[in-house]
């Protein structure tokens, strides 16, 4: 029988740009990835404050703030909207259906034939009535305000 070679070895530290680190990771492996840590950090280009200077020079208006500010809750929103999407979307397709169901099958259930046809147009127009009233009030509430 073969032993297996798989087993995971003791974690030992190493340094990554000066700074401990533990690996399992053979002698090989762990010099291969600390030297590509070695190279991946370089200290920044001199350029004599130039960055920093074009960073003050730029404007920061109440605008871009404002606009960082919607965005980030556009985004936010859209987050949250679409993991309860994918989360509740079946429970709330099941509910929506049921109600649906629920209600036609309450309609279908009301017994009309001893209505009038008077009775329902009178009750139309007492809905018109109402509707016509409050938008002529609001009307004229606003153009006295």
């Amino acid at each position: 029988m073969q032993e297996n070679n798989n087993k995971h070895k003791p974690a030992r530290p190493i340094r990554i740009n000066g700074q401990k680190a533990f690996t399992s990771l053979g002698d090989d492996d762990a010099r291969l990835v600390a030297q590509f840590f070695d190279e991946c950090h370089q200290p920044p280009v001199p350029d004599e404050g130039f960055s920093d200077r074009v960073m003050q020079s730029m404007p920061i208006t109440g605008a871009a703030v404002k606009a960082g500010r919607v965005w980030t809750t556009v985004c936010a929103s859209a987050g949250v909207g679409l993991t309860a999407y994918y989360i509740f979307h079946d429970t709330f397709r099941r509910c929506l259906t049921n109600t649906v169901a629920s209600t036609a099958a309450s309609l279908s259930s009301i017994d009309l034939g001893n209505v009038s046809v008077q009775i329902i147009a009178v009750s139309a127009l007492t809905l018109v009535y109402v509707a016509v009233f409050d938008l002529v009030q609001r009307i004229t509430s606003d153009n006295m305000s």
